[in-house]
């Protein structure tokens, strides 16, 4: 029963309903790794920063008591995911670069992981107002991952490059990143990431009438 409430947590996480999902997940009365993480999510969803860092960190803590590096990365990834939600981009990127130092340690050859933790190196370096290196970091992001068979994974790295572009002023490029991130968060079934797709290429046009 609680595999099968958590992952109707998740779908409706996944589908846009976060008041469905917290129903679920606070249904759920023994913590793991997933309802932590979704709690985190729920909390961040209503600008709860502090609750989502505490389960985040708990999440953590529980990973280190394991000496779960698995788990460790992961909490580390979704920590930063807090911390440049609330605009706090050093201790963001401070985190990210824990997570890709065991990344690069103790799993190497794992592309997946390599290319979303790059994707937040290249993020943060775009808030920090380092173009053109964000722009660096992304493309690379990218060519790692279409290596995967990932399609949110895809969907990131071209709509990071699309927010660069458009920063930039490369509004052609911007609006074909964009497209092919629209896609493939499409392919995904990730009606979240097709809302904000749209949101943005609604801005990307703006700007390009402006022109």
């Amino acid at each position: 029963m609680t595999q099968e409430q958590l992952q109707k947590a998740w779908q409706a996480l996944f589908d846009g309903q976060y008041q469905l999902a917290k129903q679920f997940v606070y249904q759920i009365d023994q913590d793991s790794y997933s309802t932590l993480n979704l709690k985190a999510y729920i909390a961040l969803e209503e600008k709860d920063f502090q609750l989502a860092r505490q389960f985040l960190k708990d999440y953590y803590a529980q990973a280190m008591s394991e000496k779960n590096l698995e788990e460790q990365h992961i909490g580390l990834h979704q920590l930063a995911m807090v911390e440049r939600e609330e605009e706090h981009f050093q201790k963001a990127y401070d985190l990210i670069m824990a997570e890709a130092a065991i990344i690069t340690e103790h799993f190497p050859d794992d592309v997946l992981k390599a290319s979303v933790n790059l994707y937040e190196q290249g993020y943060l370096q775009f808030k920090f107002g380092n173009i053109h290196l964000a722009e660096e970091l992304l493309q690379e992001t990218l060519n790692l991952a279409l290596q995967t068979d990932d399609f949110v994974n895809h969907a990131c790295a071209y709509r990071g490059l699309a927010e660069v572009r458009l920063a930039k002023g490369d509004i052609k490029m911007a609006k074909s990143d964009a497209q092919k991130a629209l896609v493939c968060f499409e392919k995904a079934g990730d009606t979240v990431g097709v809302a904000g797709l749209k949101n943005l290429m609604a801005q990307i046009n703006s700007q390009g009438r402006s022109l």
